[in-house]
């Protein structure tokens, strides 16, 4: 079985003048810190984190690796900032190592969403900052998810 942790970033200040740079909020980092306590009692532990380059993403990572305590491998994948389809999506998870049982990607609207939405078959879906949906896949293989059903196994906004 695969496990695919999706996850939005933390609430960001609203300056506009730099998107990139942006950083998390007060009320961001705690709502991050909150998060990732529940994925612990939930035992949704990843083994790799796959992360936007973006600071407010980058920091919301931090946050989750240190409040769970771990060190998981950590990819900066700059395709996460931009717009991408579900099919980029799928095959850039498809290249991932077996090895890893637990990938959580932490990433942006509007396309975060629109994984939640597609992997889910929920249009009503919808990430808020922090928010956090985990998959599951029938499958040992990263290669084959594209073929399997997703099961929704936690949405916590």
């Amino acid at each position: 079985m695969k496990r695919l942790i999706l996850m939005r970033h933390g609430q960001a200040e609203n300056i506009f003048e730099n998107d990139f740079d942006r950083n998390l909020t007060t009320f961001g980092k705690k709502e991050v810190a909150i998060q990732s306590e529940m994925l612990r009692s939930n035992m949704f532990i990843p083994d790799k984190i796959i992360v936007s380059p973006a600071r407010r993403t980058k920091q919301t990572a931090e946050i989750l690796i240190n409040t769970l305590n771990i060190k998981p491998e950590i990819e900066y994948a700059d395709f996460l900032y931009n717009s991408y389809t579900t099919g980029e999506f799928v095959d850039f998870l498809s290249g991932q190592n077996n090895n890893y049982q637990t990938i959580m990607l932490v990433a942006h609207n509007p396309e975060i969403t629109q994984r939640l939405q597609v992997f889910s078959q929920n249009i009503s879906l919808f990430f808020n900052t922090a928010g956090i949906a985990v998959f599951e896949f029938d499958t040992d293989k990263w290669s084959e998810i594209e073929n399997k059903q997703a099961l929704l196994r936690l949405f916590k906004n």
